[in-house]
């Protein structure tokens, strides 16, 4: 037992022991204090670093940190903090060297920088937003893409109260402008109406550039209904009616305006043209509908605003109907949302549904469910739609089990980076060619992290309009369908559809079944050859083979035609598409046989 013990602490100290990352920052080959950022993932846009520190007058620092991995170290000027170079003194964080750390290898010296590969950022960019009537718009959003960085997040200012917004410390090079507020048109410089009539602002020697935008008003529609109780027949005063926009973000969020109903239980409200869903929110009991008579968003009505809506009517039931208490925080990218976030509950079997919203800290509560499974998710027109655990693909949700109260049940979401001025746009179907309304269509970038999202309306359309010209992994998902997953080059504005399928084959408990085609891999885990078996019963015209790892990205994909019924194998090599041979972690599996789909999580271990 003591032998056991000192085992346990000699392990436990290994695992605590410190490791370390240093080096010293130069600018023209003299030290000098700056920023050090040290991340312990790949650097992705918007990224927070793990560590963050100065260096010294000498130059030097030192990261102290207890757990191994790859990391990443970037260092950046005071006077320019946003703008800093990796190791080894690269300005895109795509070509930063990755710094191994281990129990051989823990500590590691000479990761410097030199400043002086940084390009001259002395440029400035400053004006005033006004509206066609010169007076001055605040809360407008403007947006700054460097065009030979198409990667990168743009900048963003804000109009104050004056109207007036800057950019500084711009790197000479050319840039794109767009301004953005909820009741203009949006402005592309310099006048345009969209991005391939813009006018390309150049920057350099040190030039201040003034810009005034001009926005044109956007004629706003009256949305106009009433709200009565479903069991009484009474109007409902002081009801809350609010609208979901289908293309709504936005770095700056906005809310959409809201109005409450009358002592006759009628409403109007104002919104710019855009396909909506109205939801009516009681103050009592909490109850949320949507329009026409949805208990949650999956089923609701897209709403097209292009002139006045009458009889978008709404029929409350005010009473509590289950015994059980949801409860947890919804943050977005770790930080209270901005804006509220709607939280939903869907039974696996279907049978029950329920909405509520969050308050000003993200907290949220379902205060009456009744005893079943559910998948727990956000949805905002803001932020990207996330199930418990923070899952974005339907498929790989969680189911939660209420039988006693629940607390602590957190969601944490993604902003979309909105990197680029491409347009992606499309339609979702299904396998009867119908289309398919209230799916969500993600973009990841090559890191699996959202660059931008949309919603579908009733006719199946989706438009993603801030892409970069870089290579995607699109997913379209929707609750209770199977997900479709495509590899899209984005080149410029251009189309990409897709096509999923109600009814998975799901197991008792209402989650996906993972065996439907007794998928086999075996040795799981495995080093370096995978060998998948699958069964068919009859003829299958088409096999889609794909294997994603666990950021998302699609790691191999293969198409194999006529499959004859019976039982087949496959051997992969643990190597991606391009020849490269996989690192180890969980990859999930994923076939997909005409309308049936099977996945399992399989292990590279090296």
């Amino acid at each position: 037992m003591k032998r056991f013990y000192i085992l346990f602490m000699l392990l436990t100290v290994a695992n605590l022991a410190a490791f370390t990352i240093s080096g010293t920052v130069y600018e023209n080959e003299q030290p000098t204090q700056a920023i050090v950022k040290l991340y312990n993932q790949f650097p992705v846009n918007n990224a927070e670093p793990f560590q963050q520190d100065n260096s010294s007058e000498n130059g030097n620092y030192e990261f102290v940190f207890e757990a191994t991995g790859v990391y990443y170290v970037e260092a950046a000027s005071f006077d320019n903090p946003e703008q800093g170079i990796f190791y080894e003194n690269c300005l895109e964080a795509a070509a930063a060297t990755p710094i191994h750390i281990n129990q051989a290898n823990g500590e590691i010296t000479g990761i410097d920088f030199d400043l002086f590969f940084l390009p001259e950022a002395n440029n400035e960019i400053l004006g005033t937003v006004t509206d066609e009537n010169s007076t001055a718009l605040s809360d407008a959003t403007i947006k700054l893409f460097m065009l030979d960085t198409p990667a990168n997040p743009p900048s963003i200012a804000y109009s104050g109260e004056s109207g007036n917004f800057e950019f500084s410390n711009l790197m000479d090079g050319e840039y794109l402008m767009q301004v953005q507020h909820p009741a203009f048109q949006p402005y592309f410089y310099d006048g345009a109406m969209s991005w391939p009539q813009a006018d390309i602002i150049v920057l350099e020697d040190s030039m201040q550039m003034i810009i005034n935008p001009v926005l044109t008003s956007v004629n706003s529609n009256t949305v106009s209904g009433y709200v009565e109780d479903m069991t009484s027949g009474q109007p409902l005063a002081d009801v809350v009616i609010s609208a979901l926009k289908q293309n709504n973000q936005s770095n700056n969020p906005v809310q959409v305006p809201t109005v409450e109903t009358d002592l006759e239980g009628e409403y109007e409200l104002e919104l710019t043209p855009g396909f909506y869903q109205m939801y009516a929110q009681d103050p009592q009991s909490g109850e949320i509908q949507f329009f026409p008579n949805a208990a949650s968003p999956l089923n609701a009505q897209w709403i097209h605003v292009n002139n006045d809506v009458t009889d978008i009517d709404f029929f409350l039931n005010t009473s509590q109907e289950g015994n059980y208490s949801v409860s947890g925080n919804i943050t977005v990218g770790n930080q209270p949302p901005a804006t509220p976030i709607l939280a939903v509950a869907v039974s696996s079997d279907e049978d029950w549904e329920d909405v509520t919203m969050t308050d000003s800290t993200g907290d949220y509560e379902f205060p009456s469910l009744p005893e079943g499974d559910y998948y727990i998710f956000t949805i905002n027109d803001q932020n990207t739609p996330t199930y418990y655990q923070d899952a974005i693909d339907f498929q790989e949700a969680e189911l939660v089990t209420v039988n006693s109260d629940i607390s602590n049940l957190n969601i944490d979401a993604q902003m979309p980076q909105e990197t680029g001025y491409y347009e992606v746009s499309g339609y979702v179907s299904d396998e009867e060619n119908q289309p398919v309304q209230n799916a969500t269509v993600l973009f990841l970038d090559e890191d699996g992290a959202v660059a931008d999202f949309a919603f579908t309306n009733n006719l199946g359309q989706y438009s993603s309009p801030y892409l970069s010209g870089i290579n995607y992994t699109a997913i379209a998902t929707k609750t209770f369908y199977n997900t479709d997953s495509e590899l899209v080059t984005v080149y410029g504005n251009q189309s990409q559809d897709f096509c999923i399928n109600q009814n998975a084959v799901f197991n008792s408990d209402g989650s996906i079944a993972e065996n439907p085609l007794n998928l086999k891999v075996y040795p799981n885990p495995f080093n370096p050859n995978a060998n998948i078996s699958f069964s068919l019963t009859e003829k299958s015209s088409t096999m889609k083979l794909e294997i994603y790892n666990i950021k998302g990205q699609i790691v191999v994909r293969k198409m194999i035609s006529n499959l004859k019924p019976g039982k087949h194998n496959l051997e992969w090599n643990g190597k991606d598409m391009h020849g490269n041979s996989i690192g180890s972690g969980i990859y999930l599996l994923k076939i997909t046989i005409d309308k049936t789909v099977a996945s399992k999580k399989i292990l590279m271990l090296q």
